[in-house]
């Protein structure tokens, strides 16, 4: 397959203290439906591989779920062919930090 456009500008838009919502926009192309998004993220300056959020998504948008509180992750989204094949260049990448776990506070009457 030719290479495609990839995802354009990959936002951060919502962050929890365990996830953080990813959005991004992209051009529709005549024979888009072969195409599925791929979410990768890991924890800033880690030598670790790139967990995979979720590998045959079509929407432009995702949510990242069971990130550990008050940690910096980055993201990548590409995009690949039904078969896995990667048809985009490396995307910016983003970061962003979890939030503080809420603390409950127990409250006596």
């Amino acid at each position: 397959p030719k290479p495609t456009l990839p995802p354009l500008d990959l936002i951060i838009t919502t962050v929890t203290h365990n996830s953080v919502l990813l959005l991004w926009s992209s051009l529709k192309l005549l024979d888009s439906s072969a195409v599925e998004y791929v979410v990768e993220y890991r924890k800033l300056g880690s030598n670790e591989q790139w967990e995979t959020a979720v590998d045959s998504l079509k929407e432009n948008k995702f949510t990242v779920l069971n990130l550990e509180p008050d940690t910096t992750y980055v993201f990548n989204v590409r995009a690949v062919s039904q078969d896995g094949t990667t048809l985009t260049q490396v995307l910016k990448q983003v970061s962003s930090r979890t939030k503080k776990k809420p603390t409950v506070v127990a409250v006596s009457k």
